[in-house]
C-alpha cells in the first residue's frame, strides 16, 4: 500500500505505530512549515508598512522569526529579540545592534537624554518617540487563514515523511 492511499483506519494504525519521538518530530515539522507560510505574510506586511529608517534595512526580513513550542504543539511569529545575538536586531549606521522591529511593532514612549544640556534647565532633551506600526497585528487575520488552510496538509506530509524514515510504506 502506498503512503498516498492511507485513509481512515489505516491512517490511525500508522499513527499508533510511530513512537513518541517520531510523532513529536512529525508535529514539529508540520508546524514549522505552516509557521514559515505565516512568517512570509508577516514579512510582506512589514515591507508595506511604510517604516522609514536611515541605513540598511536588508536585515529586517530576517528579524521576523518563528519558533515552535517545545512542550505541546504550536508556534509563534515574533520580532522580539531572544537572548543576546543578532536575531531580530537591526545594525544601525554606527554598527550597533538595535531592536528596531520590536519598537516599530509596539511603539515607544517619549525618550529623553540623560546628560546635562543647554536646552532645558533640567539638562534633559526629548528625543522623540516611535509610533506603533502593528505590522504583525495587521497581518494576523491573513496568517490565521493561511495556517488553517495549510496546517493539516503539512502535518499529513510530515507524518508520511516520518513513517517513510521509520520504514513504514
Amino acid at each position: 500500500m502506498s503512503d498516498f492511499t492511507y485513509t481512515g483506519a489505516e491512517w490511525t494504525n500508522l499513527l499508533r505505530q510511530l513512537n513518541q519521538k517520531q510523532m513529536r518530530a512529525a508535529l514539529r515539522g508540520g508546524f514549522k512549515r505552516a509557521a514559515n507560510n505565516a512568517r512570509k505574510l508577516a514579512v510582506q506586511s512589514l515591507r508595506t508598512s511604510g517604516i522609514k529608517v536611515r541605513g540598511n534595512s536588508a536585515d529586517w526580513a530576517r528579524g521576523v522569526r518563528t519558533f515552535t513550542y517545545t512542550r505541546g504543539s504550536g508556534f509563534a511569529v515574533t520580532v522580539k529579540p531572544r537572548r543576546r545575538g543578532a536575531q531580530s536586531m537591526h545594525k544601525n549606521r554606527q554598527g550597533l545592534l538595535k531592536p528596531i522591529l520590536m519598537w516599530a511593532e509596539d511603539g515607544t514612549d517619549y525618550r529623553q537624554t540623560r546628560g546635562r544640556g543647554r536646552v532645558f534647565k533640567s539638562g534633559r532633551r526629548r528625543t522623540g518617540k516611535m509610533p506603533a506600526y502593528h505590522f504583525i497585528e495587521k497581518a494576523e487575520p491573513q496568517m490565521i487563514q493561511t495556517v488553517e488552510q495549510t496546517l493539516i496538509p503539512e502535518l499529513e506530509t510530515a507524518v508520511r515523511k516520518q513513517a517513510a524514515k521509520a520504514g513504514f510504506n
